[in-house]
């Protein structure tokens, strides 16, 4: 073997203007290749015939405003502490008015009603839907999203945002 690439390696240093220009032909034909045939990415994806297909489908039709982005905001009481504390309670009902003035949100669900607290009541979780997709969202309403809970925070509550406002586009 090391034969036989000693033999392919001289060979190459002999005819090197040869190698490197057929290498860049190569190189320049696969540019033009994917300039050509390359084309931009879509987040769109459909796949028609599926049951996710038709349950997407049928709540763009019903419920035009699910299909929006959708976010969700974690409360956090301290250690020892929970959610249920009629303090408490008072902050994290404010977490959900707050997020339901956000421009552009069509709903936020109150955890209480919702049972989207933890077993142990330290943790409760906040559903916020927009309107728009998350790459139509301006980054005003991406901002007035991620400041939500202010108030909480400040009070000892620790508030974390997530879900598809605060991702970054995908270009």
């Amino acid at each position: 073997m090391s034969t036989l690439l000693y033999r392919l390696a001289r060979s190459c240093v002999r005819r090197r203007r040869t190698v490197a220009a057929t290498w860049l032909l190569v190189l320049v034909s696969l540019a033009a290749v994917f300039a050509v045939a390359g084309s931009r990415s879509s987040e769109e994806i459909t796949i028609p015939g599926t049951e996710s297909q038709r349950a997407l489908d049928a709540l763009a039709t019903q419920f035009p405003a699910a299909g929006g982005a959708s976010g969700t905001v974690v409360v956090a009481a301290p250690e020892g502490q929970t959610l249920t504390a009629p303090d408490a309670r008072r902050l994290v009902l404010a977490v959900v008015r707050e997020a339901r003035r956000v421009p552009g949100v069509v709903g936020a669900v109150d955890p209480y009603t919702a049972r989207s607290l933890s077993p142990d009541g330290r943790f409760a979780l906040v559903s916020v839907q927009f309107e728009r997709p998350a790459d139509a969202l301006s980054q005003r309403q991406v901002t007035a999203y991620e400041h939500i809970g202010a108030a909480a925070t400040a009070a000892g509550l620790r508030v974390e945002h997530g879900g598809e406002p605060g991702q970054p586009a995908i270009e």
